[in-house]
């Protein structure tokens, strides 16, 4: 039988040792193991927390970081993951805003039995994007308020009033981001295999670069026969690297 971690991130005023007083504490985590190794304030006054948690019904942890506001309250929270263990160590907060985050991983690299160094480098929500930033979609939900009547009674009259319960305006940021301009079949890799697959498409009606913007090695826009070119002159000739 799994046995529960909880983790806790604590803030104090800035005292002497002998008369620290906690100002407030948060647990987060699921039903299994979750621990976290690194904290950071962030720039907005929260916190940037990373470590690792075992998923429901699942026997290896992912990288686990969540993302809290001045009072620990969370703000938004990311799991990443493989078929073998993960865990982060380290994480630091970067001048545009995002994160880099450092530890290991048996998910990818070597694999097996190996643990290998992981870097993951994050945007302002915790988004992956190893490339490029293809779009960006933004939603706001406006604020909603709720204030229950009051209520009066008489004779002695006795006043209840709620407080009033407000939903905070929130922000979702949906971000489409690929890995290489010019890696089509989406393996990691530039090589021959994506100039096949960008034929294939064209001219075979077979399945498109996902995102389609993978196929765009030259950046003009679309996905044609000038990327399939672009391609073999940076393979096989001198041609610049795609990208944009």
């Amino acid at each position: 039988m799994r046995k529960l971690f909880m983790f806790v991130l604590f803030v104090f005023w800035s005292l002497p040792a002998f008369a620290q007083e906690v100002l407030w504490s948060r647990t987060y985590g699921g039903s299994y193991n979750d621990q976290g190794h690194s904290v950071q304030q962030t720039t907005d006054g929260g916190y940037i927390v990373a470590g690792d948690t075992v998923p429901f019904l699942q026997y290896y942890s992912e990288v686990y970081l969540i993302k809290t506001n001045s009072t620990g309250d969370t703000l938004w929270t990311r799991t990443y993951g493989g078929s073998g263990w993960g865990g982060a160590y380290s994480v630091q907060q970067t001048t545009d805003g995002g994160y880099i985050v450092a530890g290991g991983t048996k998910s990818f690299g070597a694999g097996g039995l190996d643990v290998d160094v992981m870097l993951t480098k994050l945007d302002s929500l915790g988004n992956t994007c190893i490339g490029e930033f293809v779009s960006s979609t933004v939603m706001s939900v406006s604020p909603t308020v709720t204030s229950p009547a009051t209520v009066v009674t008489s004779p002695a009259t006795i006043v209840t009033s709620p407080p009033t319960e407000v939903t905070s305006h929130t922000t979702e940021v949906t971000t489409v981001c690929i890995t290489f301009r010019g890696d089509a079949n989406g393996d990691g890799a530039i090589n021959v295999t994506d100039i096949v697959f960008l034929i294939n498409y064209l001219f075979n009606e077979t399945s498109a670069p996902d995102p389609l913007e993978a196929g765009d090695a030259n950046c003009d826009g679309k996905v044609d026969i000038v990327d399939i070119v672009y391609l073999i002159n940076y393979l096989f000739g001198e041609g610049p690297p795609p990208g944009c």
